[in-house]
């Protein structure tokens, strides 16, 4: 999977997970418009803000050209045996900032 793809999926899939939180929760509740579950604006992670990623990426070389960034699993090991490639391995640590309160 792409690194940016899997990013998109991922925001939107957790957007979407709160949104469906706080609805089913609002079937219950006598005042629906207050939200129980908030994303909260900003990027400062240690505030509970933003949403945080910590990926390993790889990056593999085919021929001349780069395949590019994609999501991968390191240290997989098949029946004991380790199979290894031409690939660079990176650890990428950042936190999306959300604009606006969110739920």
């Amino acid at each position: 999977m792409q690194l940016d793809d899997f990013v998109k999926n991922t925001l939107v899939s957790i957007s979407n997970g709160v949104k469906m939180a706080n609805e089913e929760i609002d079937k219950k509740r006598n005042n629906p418009t207050e939200k129980v579950f908030l994303l909260r604006p900003g990027s400062e992670q240690e505030k509970g803000q933003g949403v945080a990623f910590d990926v390993a990426v790889t990056t593999e070389k085919s021929g001349n050209a780069d395949t590019g960034i994609s999501i991968a699993v390191v240290g997989l090991s098949l029946g004991g045996k380790v199979e290894l490639s031409n690939q660079v391995v990176s650890r990428i640590q950042f936190v999306v900032n959300l604009g606006q309160w969110h739920g």
